[in-house]
């Protein structure tokens, strides 16, 4: 399904992106399905988005985006079969486990951030201070976990809300028996360049992160903000650290995500959860609780 070059790409970067990889008639009528729920509740209107006017307001469209998340029959139709043997190949040829929340809905309003550093948002765009995590946790016993799949339900224009990566991040510390998305983090911070990537101070010249190569530990990274057309797929492998990015477009920012481990790896993770083998699992939101923070 996949070429050479591309499976090298996700081997050495951790992802890779497949321009329209799902067909338009698959696409089309979930974004139909997400508006008529959004326009029911009074978010959408003849003239586009309706934002909300108050913390009630607030509060249901927060109500409004777990319904559509829950709405698991309308949005699998996503995954459709080269969508599944995308992520077998770069599982090696591996069966691959869809692992909780299925079909996960991600929501930016327009012109918002979802999760403000401080509870204060100065309108504009900037490569995230925080929020990085891991969706998974890193360990030996896992190994390689295989891919995570992120697509577009609408148009996501760069600085209009998608999420972003850490390509490359994905070759670091794999040799570790356990270590939770804090601690990943924890360790990272022993380096210049992820100390000045999640730094709190006055920084001018954030977007040298997307625009040079940095490095770690001699591994080269990269920060890559994921944007594209409806259809259009990122595979990223489960590994990479990744944060939310800003909304300063006026559409909402509207993705579908799914994890998709090797069956193995998932097998060993959820073996390490259960029987408590980490010190760090209990209250570990590496988990497979479920995370919707990208």
């Amino acid at each position: 399904v996949l070429s050479q070059e591309q499976k090298e790409t996700f081997v050495e970067w951790g992802f890779v992106k497949i321009e329209g990889l799902i067909p338009v008639e698959i696409v089309d009528p979930i974004r139909e399905m997400v508006m008529e729920r959004l326009n029911r509740h009074g978010f959408w209107g003849s003239e586009g988005w309706v934002a909300p006017t108050d913390a009630d307001a607030v509060k249901k469209l927060s109500v409004t985006i777990k319904e559509i998340s829950r709405s698991s029959k309308s949005l699998r139709p996503i995954l459709t079969d080269r969508v599944l043997a995308s992520a077998r190949d770069l599982a090696s040829g591996h069966e691959v486990e869809l692992s909780p929340p299925i079909t996960q809905f991600l929501f930016t309003a327009p012109r918002s951030y979802v999760l403000n550093h401080d509870g204060r948002w100065n309108g504009e765009w900037e490569v995230p201070r925080s929020i990085w995590h891991l969706d998974m946790p890193r360990s030996a016993t896992i190994g390689a976990p295989g891919p995570e799949m992120f697509t577009f339900v609408n148009r996501v224009e760069p600085e209009g809300g998608g999420t972003l990566i850490l390509a490359g991040s994905h070759r670091l510390l794999n040799d570790v028996e356990y270590l939770s998305s804090k601690g990943v983090k924890r360790k990272l911070k022993r380096h210049a360049y992820f100390r000045e990537l999640i730094g709190k101070g006055s920084d001018d010249d954030r977007s040298r992160f997307m625009e040079d190569v940095g490095y770690i530990d001699d591994v080269p990274v990269k920060v890559v903000e994921l944007t594209g057309d409806p259809g259009d797929v990122y595979f990223v492998d489960l590994r990479l650290l990744h944060s939310i990015g800003a909304n300063t477009s006026g559409r909402p920012r509207m993705m579908i995500a799914q994890r998709m481990p090797r069956r193995k790896a998932f097998e060993a993770w959820m073996s390490i959860v259960m029987q408590g083998a980490a010190k760090e699992a209990p209250g570990d939101k590496s988990k497979v609780s479920a995370i919707s923070k990208s």
